[in-house]
């Protein structure tokens, strides 16, 4: 069975997000456990601070209203669960890019998408994931967790309940 990944998509452009998200669906459905798309900065800070989905890829439009992209790049990277999350930029821009090299992204993505250049980075991220990070999938009470194993400190089972702590 192969890992299934959480996406965060934060873009302004809702077609964009809707193209992307379709694309990713189409080629990596079995990868995929889920996308979230967030229309700017704000609500995706709000939302990881808030919930207990961690994603495991982030990609980020790099003109969005509200806070600019290097602000919520460094911030994710300042949450210890997102301080080596692959983050890819999206960018219209060309000139763009050099400006967020110290985030240490993982890709660009230019606008407007090719397909085969997505495909391609897409796969050669998740099999470099799969590589590197072996990892635990649990669900309990309907909802999917996907634990890397190097954060887990220990697990240890008592009275047919089961406890994972990990380094968050």
């Amino acid at each position: 069975m192969p890992t299934k990944y959480t996406i965060a998509i934060c873009d302004d452009d809702f077609c964009f997000c809707e193209q992307l998200h379709n694309l990713l669906l189409q080629h990596f459905a079995d990868n995929i456990q889920s996308i979230e798309d967030f229309a700017n900065g704000n609500e995706m800070i709000q939302y990881v601070s808030s919930s207990h989905t961690r994603f495991d890829f982030i990609l980020l439009d790099m003109q969005m209203p509200f806070m600019d992209v290097l602000t919520l790049a460094k911030h994710l990277r300042n949450i210890k669960a997102y301080s080596e999350t692959p983050i890819i930029f999206i960018t219209s821009y060309e000139s763009a890019a050099s400006e967020v090299v110290q985030i240490h992204p993982y890709e660009y993505i230019k606008k407007p998408i090719d397909g085969s250049n997505i495909i391609s980075m897409f796969s050669s991220l998740i099999a470099k994931e799969e590589e590197n990070n072996a990892r635990l999938a649990v669900t309990s009470k309907g909802t999917y967790y996907n634990f890397k194993a190097n954060d887990i400190i220990y697990i240890c089972s008592y009275r047919r309940k089961i406890e994972l702590h990990t380094v968050d």
